[in-house]
């Protein structure tokens, strides 16, 4: 498994609200081209020496703020002209979503003209068993291929502990159960082969999560499990992964 693209938009249905004065599209403009985003610029254009591939830029949801719908659209074209000013072939959307496919969704990822649809994680409900979280999610994944003709990309999920921020959760709220790096292991398998049956589209799985300690999600090693998490990435990406 390799990453096909540098940086990818990432896409929350959440930031197809009213613009705010705080986060208006030139606001953002501005941080993405002359802010600290623009940092990535000089590493695009190395990558573009050596790859003929799609390019974009990375915003979290949090930094969105495009208005509503029609307005989040033409800011997303104004992206994808600016993208093509700059030498590459063009932008890569990528919807973000965390629910099954809805009518409402559905119509918003047309409208922005989504390349691709991926998990943020395998979402709600959680339950407290991390492999029954994994089936369901699977479930849901089936949904998303019948219902879209854009590539789906798979998503593997480390885990679900937001009592950080909420101490007031429980253990019903939270994803504890069989929550281990042998677990991850095997849904992120099948995310490989996911990949394997799709030879259309790029190999490409989002994982969660690299370093979210406050949600139950990070590769990073930690005192329990050490660097097991991402021995296993290694494993499965390198094809050495064993079921059994």
């Amino acid at each position: 498994m390799r990453i096909l693209v540098p940086l990818l938009i990432l896409m929350s249905m959440a930031g197809c609200g009213q613009r705010s004065q705080s986060e208006s599209f030139e606001s953002i403009r501005r941080l993405v081209c002359e802010g600290r985003h623009a940092e990535a610029i000089p590493r695009l254009e190395a990558y573009k020496g050596r790859h003929q591939s799609r390019a974009g830029l990375f915003l979290g949801k949090a930094h969105l703020g495009l208005g509503d719908l029609d307005q989040a659209r033409q800011a997303i074209e104004y992206f994808r002209n600016e993208t093509e000013k700059a030498g590459f072939p063009g932008l890569h959307l990528q919807t973000v979503v965390f629910d099954t496919p809805n009518e409402d969704l559905l119509h918003k990822i047309d409208v922005l003209s989504s390349n691709s649809v991926t998990y943020y994680n395998w979402g709600g409900p959680h339950p407290e068993d991390y492999i029954q979280w994994g089936r369901e999610a699977l479930e849901r994944r089936e949904k998303w291929d019948k219902a879209i003709s854009i590539p789906f990309f798979p998503n593997a999920s480390i885990g679900w502990d937001d009592s950080p921020r909420f101490p007031h959760q429980t253990k019903k709220d939270i994803v504890h159960l069989n929550n281990t790096p042998e677990a991850f292991a095997y849904f992120l398998d099948k995310a490989r082969r996911y990949c394997d049956q799709h030879p259309g589209q790029k190999k490409l799985i989002t994982v969660f999560s690299w370093n979210e300690w406050i949600e139950g999600g990070y590769l990073l090693p930690d005192a329990k499990y050490g660097f097991d998490y991402l021995n296993k990435v290694k494993e499965v990406s390198s094809g050495s992964y064993k079921k059994y």
